[in-house]
């Protein structure tokens, strides 16, 4: 939607991005070969619901698995300009006015737009315990929170839309996320029959870090401490010069993803604009980097690989899959060979026209 220029925030009927949608031509790879997180797949989850049950995923949802669990306060959001009683603000800073309201008003349901509380989900999560759904007991609670397995037999650390790990050498069944103003986490030791759930109305907020941060208070005696770097701050600072944080600037591409990292200098700071998000980070070793001041734990690891001694950072979110970035190489082209690439192109997938366009940009003052 991004690249054929339709604005996230508008409202668009669900034929109309499913029809998107299956323009598509070609997958990132071969399904099974490697794992991606798919907004797009849990979107045709819901078109399928609705096929095969005749409901709207709201309604089939309310029918099979909000009513019965008795979460009053929960619903698949797929009209904006409903009202909805006691609904929470969502709120982002702005750097010269302190907040601003930040709200969506998409409401194509699937992969988001649920609206829910504390005390629905506390009921959500008790069912994970004794399950009382569809009528499979344990048996389906044990499929959604196993791991999938790629054609190489490699396990993943993705289940049925839950991230399956360790946190501190206990096992963790967890699942963050944000959206606007808002922002979500919910992360269960299930052996310790212990969860913890963190909701946010403030994009300034990680729900995530707070979460185990209560978990440290309620389970440090049972963790396991690898190492004392363990107990260290999560964003604490590990001195780099100068030249070696100007070592780690450049474009990084994940083929995976088809995405890009850039990675600069501003005011002696090494800044990441990756993900639609712009942030510091910071070193806690020679080679890795947290992020600091966004509502995301986001990890950078720098490797140098023999082949080229470039360096390639893999990049993980929130605890969950590590996406490597290779570093590219730029080169300085002139004016006559850009002109080669000047003109109108048409993209049949996005339905969609890009103009390139040759404009000469002035140079700062004083250089």
């Amino acid at each position: 939607m991004d690249l054929a220029g339709i604005r996230f925030e508008n409202e668009y009927p669900d034929e109309e991005v499913i029809g998107l949608i299956s323009q598509q031509k070609e997958f990132n790879f071969v399904p099974g070969e490697e794992y991606l997180y798919s907004n797009s797949g849990y979107l045709l989850l819901a078109e399928i619901v609705k096929r095969v049950s005749g409901h709207s995923l709201r309604k089939f949802a309310d029918n099979h698995i909000f009513n019965p669990l008795g979460m009053k306060n929960t619903h698949f959001h797929d009209d904006f300009t409903e009202i909805v009683k006691d609904r929470a603000i969502g709120y982002s800073s702005n750097e010269k006015d302190g907040y601003r309201i930040d709200m969506s008003i998409f409401d194509v349901v699937g992969d988001g737009c649920i609206y829910t509380n504390v005390e629905d989900l506390f009921l959500w999560d008790k069912n994970f315990y004794n399950n009382t759904l569809g009528g499979y007991g344990q048996d389906l609670i044990e499929m959604v929170t196993t791991v999938g397995t790629l054609n190489s037999g490699e396990l993943m650390d993705y289940a049925f839309g839950l991230y399956v790990d360790e946190y501190k050498g206990l096992r963790v069944i967890h699942h963050g996320g944000s959206w606007m103003g808002y922002g979500a986490e919910l992360i269960r030791f299930p052996e310790q029959s212990f969860s913890v759930i963190c909701l946010s109305n403030s994009s300034s907020i990680n729900p995530s870090r707070l979460a185990k941060q209560v978990a440290d208070l309620y389970l440090s005696d049972i963790f396991i401490v690898l190492d004392n770097d363990s107990e260290k701050s999560e964003t604490e600072k590990f001195k780099l010069s100068a030249r070696d944080l100007e070592s780690k600037i450049g474009i990084y591409f994940c083929s995976k993803t088809w995405s890009v990292c850039e990675l600069s200098m501003k005011d002696g700071k090494l800044i990441s604009d990756v993900f639609d998000l712009n942030f510091e980070i910071v070193p806690t070793s020679q080679n890795q980097f947290n992020a600091i001041d966004i509502p995301y734990d986001i990890n950078f690891t720098f490797e140098t690989t023999d082949a080229d001694k470039d360096n390639n950072v893999q990049i993980q979110i929130e605890g969950g899959t590590i996406y490597t970035y290779k570093r590219m190489k730029t080169e300085e082209i002139s004016p006559d060979q850009m002109q080669e690439f000047v003109g109108d192109y048409y993209s049949e997938e996005l339905n969609t026209n890009y103009k390139i366009i040759l404009k000469a940009i002035p140079s700062p003052k004083n250089e």
